[in-house]
């Protein structure tokens, strides 16, 4: 997580909005970034 100082409220917001690719990106990948606007998949 690479988000900057931010409330439970949206750091909750921000994992309920991304699960879906989340989980997804999880299935293929074993480290994933994730930032207020982006997520990023190392290889």
């Amino acid at each position: 997580m690479t988000t900057g100082n931010i409330t439970n409220v949206e750091l909750e917001a921000l994992f309920q909005n991304n699960l879906p690719q989340i989980k997804a990106l999880f299935t293929q990948h074993s480290l994933i970034e994730m930032s207020r606007n982006s997520i990023i998949v190392h290889h």
